[in-house]
């Protein structure tokens, strides 16, 4: 499996989640984390976490070449390569992070957009049109995916939008002022919970300790509850938020899969021909809500209706990542033409 942006906190999150403790269950697991030789990574970091704890099954590759400023234009050399990393791979994790640049998707830049590592962004959008042949990549012929149409694409948080952006579609810039119509933190702070998607309190309160991320819950639609009923099943999903943009119009192909409870922003995305590509808006790598062991208080679960909540919460991750593990299962057969259970690595 390719995990993109491998910093230590990024992989630290899929170490813990693959663990006796954790949701994930996919036996020889093995992920390698890309990033481009142009983006800011520490890896030293990386690499000197994963040789503490002797982890041997995540490696890191650092991919060289040539990117285009617009990263939807063809790159012969980058075309090479992404089809040799995809070759060895039978899925791919883009992480969570801060913004794109808004000329990526047609749009002018608000004085609110919180854009991150530009050169990261361009390598994984320039991967994701090869996937997909979009942009030039169209050019190419037959675009990767149908090749493979099993192969699993997930998009976390910056991810899903990535995801979204580059299959055409565009991004809510700041969810508060243009959803919600209010623009600063204090009215953040006064509206009801389930219209917050980060916490506000470390804008109002700098000094305070207080985590940038809060739990709401979402409301999973019908399509993905026929795809996997145990979601239906579930009285109240709540899932760990840290993010101020969202998904506005839908890339090709692309569907809702869950909202908010108001229905004002899309939490999760799903392809319409191919089954292995989803996109949440949430985290659900966060070690915060992946770990079969969560603290009561720290979920503020001292009600009975608190703890059903947390029992509901983990419930969702659990199959969730159940889900995951089969959707990577079955590419791997796909790729090595074999019954689900090849005994082979999970690149």
């Amino acid at each position: 499996m390719l995990l993109t942006n491998p910093t230590q906190e990024v992989v630290r999150n899929w170490v813990e989640l693959a663990s006796s403790s954790g949701m994930l269950r996919v036996a020889r697991l093995r992920i390698v984390g890309i990033y481009h030789a142009d983006q800011t990574l520490a890896s030293i970091e990386t690499r000197d976490y994963l040789a503490a704890r002797k982890v041997d099954w995540i490696s890191l590759r650092r991919f060289d070449c040539p990117l285009r400023e617009d990263p939807f234009v063809y790159s012969p050399k980058c075309y090479l390569g992404y089809r040799e990393l995809l070759d060895e791979a039978d899925g791919l994790v883009l992480s969570p992070g801060p913004d794109l640049p808004p000329r990526d998707y047609g749009e002018t830049t608000s004085l609110l957009a919180r854009i991150g590592q530009v050169q990261r962004t361009r390598f994984e959008l320039s991967l994701l049109a090869a996937l997909f042949g979009t942009g030039g990549y169209k050019e190419v012929g037959t675009p990767y995916i149908e090749e493979r149409p099993e192969f699993v694409v997930l998009g976390i948080g910056l991810g899903h939008q990535e995801l979204n952006v580059a299959l055409g579609g565009t991004l809510v810039q700041d969810i508060p002022t243009e959803i919600y119509g209010v623009s600063t933190a204090d009215e953040m702070l006064e509206i009801a919970p389930i219209h917050r998607h980060e916490s506000y309190r470390h804008f109002r309160f700098p000094g305070e300790k207080t985590p940038p991320w809060v739990y709401h819950p979402i409301v999973v639609d019908d399509a993905w509850s026929l795809r996997e009923p145990r979601f239906s099943r579930i009285t109240e999903i709540s899932v760990l938020s840290r993010h101020h943009q969202s998904l506005d119009a839908l890339g090709v192909d692309l569907y809702p899969l869950a909202t908010s409870v108001d229905g004002l922003v899309i939490e999760a995305i799903g392809h319409r021909t191919y089954s292995g590509v989803l996109g949440v808006q949430f985290e659900p790598q966060s070690s915060e809500v992946s770990m079969e062991k969560k603290d009561l208080l720290e979920f503020e679960a001292t009600s009975d209706l608190g703890k059903r909540r947390l029992k509901d919460m983990m419930t969702f991750h659990r199959v969730f990542w159940q889900l995951f593990a089969k959707l990577l299962s079955e590419s791997n057969a796909a790729r090595m033409g074999k019954t689900a259970d090849t005994g082979r690595p999970h690149y």
